[in-house]
């Protein structure tokens, strides 16, 4: 049976503690509140962000689509989202302006139905 030599995680050389760098550009990252990272992680961190409200009550961290104020899983991929004049949304007619105007009316029948039986007794 052969053993591989195992190296723990502590006596394992980093590359990134053997690379020099520039004070500088270190300095005015961390002035912009960004880490310092090999790649151009700059404009990513810099993109608007979704703000849809997730389960937990918190807000989407996602960046927005291109052009649209929401992420591609709410709402901001093409396609998605529901249609113009979603039918499927209509479930009932209780809050149209008919319906509320005629509830008003009868509301205000039942009024003075309930004074005029006051004035009788």
């Amino acid at each position: 049976m052969i053993r591989k030599s195992v190296k723990r995680f502590s006596e394992r050389s980093c590359s990134n503690n053997n690379r020099k760098r520039d004070d500088d550009s270190s300095q005015s990252h961390r002035a912009l509140g960004m880490s310092v990272h090999i790649r151009n992680t700059g404009p990513m961190l810099a993109s608007p962000r979704c703000g849809a409200k997730t389960r937990t009550s918190g807000t989407c961290r996602s960046p927005a689509v291109h052009n649209k104020k929401r992420c591609r899983m709410h709402g901001g991929a093409p396609g998605s989202g529901a249609p113009r004049a979603n039918q499927n949304a209509r479930k009932h007619g209780l809050f149209t302006r008919d319906a509320i105007e005629e509830r008003r009316r009868i509301q205000a029948v039942l009024g003075e139905a309930r004074k005029l039986l006051e004035e009788m007794k």
